[in-house]
């Protein structure tokens, strides 16, 4: 029995070939598209949008604007996707310009829509043209088209971001006036404006009437008000967002344990810090990194380096490795404790575990030994240091030359003076070439 030759459906090309250029296979997709039109179909405006896409992506803008013209001159209802699909990728590219001067051209054969001018918003926002994003919104309003919320997050965060957070409550007061419905990415935007501002009750007013309208706030605006009361120092107020957000069956993820632990660390509360990090254990939630050095730096801030200590050797157990943040954080606290010994071991540690010093870490360690009066240790430690590429700074040489006075060396520490000259360094660390 003989097999029939079975011809896919256009639909089935057309998704193979929108696999190829999502991947940029240009080649591919045209190839997939010759068999289309050899099987007898023709092709459609949505291939034409394909293809227009995987040209923009790899950067075959001239190509893509010939098929523009050709889906005009075929009279394609569909024009806008193919318009916005090429001014999304000038914008993607920062060609902010060009993108407005296609929404031009396009005016004349497509009406745009929110859409099309999503990506230019987007872009003048996040290159800091706040007055041309806001003028496009005004724009938009000319020529009849509502600018929707995703248009006002990208605004609202653009203002915020230039700490112009009045600014952003007025434009959300008056996206609401004209029923333009926000969302909770509006009200997180806002919300996390207005705590960066110090303006925590505010943004706290404004969550409430968030869920009092019926939005379901998100870990994002539960974090970001945890976050606001801990750098205020007001860790009544954290803890009662924190148990508000457990109460509305909202999990705390480990932004949210971190930023309470760093909270209560920062405040001296570590006792109450600890007993978060276990509650967030048991609760199931690994902490990171950030988690740990926040406690660990919490500990040291209150002289209890031991606790600290055991604090580091429990988070490499757990498989989670240190940064050199969180060896900075330590060995400067075993330093100030006299425990000398202590924090050469722990730094000798730093290398098996493949964390590399920084200047930070060096300076510490120099400053401690020139505290004690053991500059042939410096030395070595110094020497050390270049040989492994680290470059010294300003408190290096500073700390040098102090440790060297200090141990009535007056005239070597004049000499290093003359030397940290010569190497180009001034003061603040940064070469002097080229400065008055």
């Amino acid at each position: 029995m003989a097999l029939r030759r079975v011809i896919p459906g256009a639909a089935t090309f057309n998704t193979v070939a929108d696999g190829f250029a999502k991947a940029g296979r240009l080649e591919q997709v045209k190839e997939v598209y010759q068999g289309m039109v050899e099987a007898g179909y023709t092709l459609r405006a949505s291939g034409y949008g394909i293809l227009i896409s995987c040209l923009c992506k790899v950067g075959n803008f001239d190509e893509a604007y010939k098929l523009l013209h050709t889906m005009r001159l075929k009279r394609f209802k569909r024009k806008a996707i193919a318009y916005s699909t090429i001014i999304n990728w000038l914008c993607k590219l920062n060609r902010v310009e060009e993108a407005r001067e296609l929404i031009e051209k396009m005016a004349r054969y497509a009406p745009p829509d929110a859409l099309t001018y999503g990506p230019i918003v987007e872009r003048l926002c996040k290159t800091k043209r706040i007055d041309d994003a806001l003028a496009t919104v005004e724009e938009m309003a000319t020529r009849g088209i509502k600018p929707d919320a995703f248009i006002y997050n990208f605004v609202l965060s653009g203002l915020c971001q230039e700490e112009k957070v009045e600014e952003a409550r007025l434009l959300f007061e008056k996206m609401v006036k004209q029923r333009i419905n926000p969302n909770v990415v509006t009200y997180n935007t806002l919300i996390n404006g207005l705590c960066k501002a110090w303006r925590i009750e505010t943004a706290y007013e404004l969550f409430k009437e968030m869920a009092g309208k019926g939005y379901v706030p998100t870990e994002v605006s539960y974090n970001t008000l945890i976050d606001g009361f801990c750098k205020k120092k007001d860790l009544v107020a954290a803890k009662d967002v924190f148990d508000k957000m457990v109460r509305s069956n909202c999990v705390p993820n480990v932004v949210t344990y971190t930023t309470l632990i760093d909270g209560l660390s920062k405040s001296g509360k570590v006792q109450a810090a600890a007993e978060v990090l276990d509650g967030m254990v048991k609760k199931g939630v690994t902490p990171n990194v950030a988690t740990y050095s926040c406690l660990i730096d919490g500990f040291c801030k209150v002289r209890r380096v031991d606790e600290a200590h055991k604090l580091l050797e429990q988070m490499v157990t757990q498989g989670i490795a240190p940064t050199v943040v969180t060896y900075n954080i330590l060995l400067n606290s075993l330093c100030r404790a006299d425990k000398l010994e202590d924090a050469f071991k722990l730094f000798r540690g730093m290398a098996q575990r493949r964390c590399h010093p920084t200047v930070v870490t060096y300076n510490t360690l120099l400053r401690a030994l020139c505290h004690h009066k053991q500059l042939d240790g410096a030395h070595r430690l110094y020497a050390e240091m270049i040989a492994k590429g680290c470059p010294p700074d300003a408190i290096t040489y500073d700390t040098l030359a102090w440790g060297l006075t200090r141990a009535g060396k007056v005239h070597e520490a004049q000499e290093l003076m003359e030397k940290m000259k010569l190497t180009k360094r001034n003061p603040f660390g940064r070469s002097s070439q080229g400065k008055a």
